[in-house]
């Protein structure tokens, strides 16, 4: 990697997508060369982390191909490949903001349908207890899917990242471990009613 955190990686995986869905002149790998560097400082200034700013980097090059793009003035194909990273990066952000939104909405849902199996005998006080009490019984990659969605607020797909899995695999383990904290606050509300 060089002092920009721009991987040599992109360079390859460009050249060989030119190479192997049509034979593209020389002038795009060029191109990349001339521009890559610009297109990655302009996603770190955007806000992306630099393996972020790699993988919308490569996209960006990627799709400029398929819409045909041509260095005909430096200046002006380094303001479109701008535009079209910034496009990426609006359209990664959004769905990043959709999912986490959605996802607050289903613990919002579990968290009401737990509030209501205790038909308001708790206060929130109480229920903030149970939940922190459920929520340190958590082992493992329970707890440590909970601390990277809830508390760090990662996506799925950072999360698979980082822990090794697939993103339907985070789901999944999310959609458990929510459930087993709902059966634990149901539990120890009824266990405090005894």
């Amino acid at each position: 990697m060089n002092t920009l955190g721009v991987t040599r990686d992109i360079q390859d995986h460009v050249t060989r997508f030119c190479q192997g869905h049509r034979r593209f002149p020389d002038s795009r790998e060029a191109l990349v060369r001339r521009h890559q560097q610009d297109v990655w400082q302009y996603l770190r200034l955007l806000g992306r982390a630099p393996a972020d700013a790699d993988d919308l980097t490569q996209e960006t090059f990627l799709l400029a191909f398929r819409k045909g793009v041509r260095s005909i003035d430096a200046r002006a194909t380094g303001a479109h490949l701008r535009r079209i990273a910034r496009f990426l990066h609006l359209n990664q952000h959004r769905a990043d903001t959709r999912r986490r939104a959605s996802a607050e909405r289903a613990w919002c849902d579990a968290i009401d349908d737990a509030w209501s199996a205790g038909r308001g005998e708790f206060t929130s006080d109480d229920y903030l207890a149970v939940l922190r009490r459920c929520r340190s019984r958590l082992r493992g990659r329970q707890h440590t899917v909970i601390e990277l969605f809830y508390r760090n607020g990662f996506s799925r797909a950072e999360i698979a990242t980082r822990m090794g899995m697939t993103e339907n695999g985070v789901k999944t383990l999310l959609q458990r471990t929510r459930e087993r904290l709902r059966r634990c606050i149901e539990g120890d509300q009824s266990d405090e009613n005894d």
